[in-house]
Parts: C-alpha cells; sequence; structure tokens
C-alpha cells in the first residue's frame, strides 16, 4: 500500500480529487483489469445475482452501458476492491477506515451517451446523507479524444445550481473551467460525492470500474446545496 504524500493530501483537500498513476499505486496490472473486466462484460443475464444496464445509442442500437453488483461474484475484483491495498489509500484520504458501498463498471461503448455534469450523491440521496469516496480505475486509457472525466477543482466546496434530476444547470456549468483528467489504463482517480463531474459521449471504446467507498458509519456534514 502507498504511502500519500503531504503534497498528495493537500491536493486531495484543496480540489477534492487525486489522480495516482498504475506505477504510483501498484495494486493491479492494466492487463489485469481488462481481462477481468471482458469476463464481466461477458456474463449472461442472471436474475439476483449481478446487474446489467442497457442504453439506446444515436442510432438506435441497444448497448451494455455498464454492470453493477459484481464484485461478490468475481474473486479478483473482490481482492482488489475489498483489499489493504485499495483500502489503505482510501483511509488516508478519508481520514479514517471506509466500508464498499457500490461497485459497477461503466463500458462507454462506441456512440455511448455519456454523462451530464453532475454530482455523485443526488444518485444515493435516497438512501441516506452518507459521505462517500468514488475510486474510478480507468480499465483503458481516458482522454479528451475519447471522453474522459473532466472536474472542477474546488468544486466540493461550493455552492452548485441544480435542475431537475439532478443535473448541474447550464449557467453554473458554463460559469466555472472544467479540467479534464486523462487516465492512463490502470490509473485510479480519487474524488469525493460533492466534486463536479461531466463525461461526454465517447467516441470509441473506453471502459471504467468505478466502486464509492463509505467511511465506517460516518454521516455526511457538509453544508446543503442549492436545490
Amino acid at each position: 500500500m502507498p504511502t500519500l504524500t503531504p503534497a498528495q493530501l493537500n491536493f486531495f483537500h484543496e480540489n477534492g480529487y487525486l489522480k495516482l498513476t498504475a506505477a504510483e499505486h501498484n495494486l493491479v496490472s492494466p492487463a489485469q483489469l481488462q481481462q477481468w473486466t471482458n469476463e464481466v462484460r461477458s456474463w449472461p443475464l442472471e436474475k439476483g445475482k449481478w446487474m446489467p444496464y442497457f442504453e439506446v445509442t444515436s442510432d438506435g442500437t441497444r448497448q451494455l452501458m455498464r454492470t453493477e453488483n459484481f464484485v461478490d461474484f468475481h474473486a479478483p475484483f473482490e481482492e482488489l476492491v475489498c483489499g489493504d491495498g485499495l483500502g489503505g489509500i482510501l483511509a488516508q484520504l478519508a481520514g479514517e477506515k471506509t466500508t464498499l458501498f457500490k461497485d459497477k463498471i461503466n463500458y462507454k461503448l462506441p456512440n455511448g451517451n455519456g454523462f451530464h455534469a453532475h454530482v455523485d450523491y443526488h444518485a444515493y440521496s435516497h438512501i441516506a446523507p452518507v459521505a462517500h469516496l468514488t475510486a474510478n480505475i480507468a480499465v483503458d486509457d481516458a482522454s479528451i479524444a475519447n471522453g474522459c472525466l473532466e472536474v472542477v477543482p474546488g468544486s466540493h466546496r461550493m455552492d452548485i445550481s441544480f435542475a431537475q434530476g439532478g443535473r448541474i444547470v447550464r449557467g453554473w456549468e458554463d460559469a466555472h473551467e472544467w479540467v479534464p483528467v486523462e487516465l492512463c489504463a490502470g490509473d485510479v482517480l480519487f474524488f469525493g460525492k460533492r466534486d463536479a463531474e461531466v463525461d461526454y459521449s465517447q467516441g470509441w471504446k473506453q471502459y471504467g470500474f468505478a466502486a464509492p467507498f463509505s467511511p465506517t458509519d460516518a454521516v455526511d456534514a457538509a453544508p446543503p446545496v442549492k436545490a
């Protein structure tokens, strides 16, 4: 498990996100990630187990969009996600031990729909006001050309205006500078639930594995944002 430097911790707390390259964390190789992801993607539909989601592209094609709840059925992914290595990094960022809240693979296939500007906590607000961090692991290279994540540094400390459904309003989106975070396969991007992010439509295949983690027994005490 790598020990984060004071500079890395300061960057995370100031900007709301932190990128670690595959060489820096040394938790898993790109080849392993790609093999495991292809295994999960090939699984059949089975009731009561992993959860596949589909999307319809602009040309009417129905394609697999993501798979959730697969870690319990894939031992190597479980070892990575629930192991001491990733858990130790998350504990340094959160200041306490964390537990897995959700696991998903976003496939981001050609002509996929992408994601509008948003913050993640809207997706979980119906459950409870629980704090969480996300470990977003790039299975393939994520670049500006194929639709990498873009973030607003420091947005976790900003008031953000939302439209119905949780999308960030266009005025706020246009008024702030969005920074692309390009990732090579195996790199990890850590960010919190209040960080503004956007992920536009992709031009070709790009897999990403994301797993939100919640601090053990932690309750979100951050100030409310504008609804």
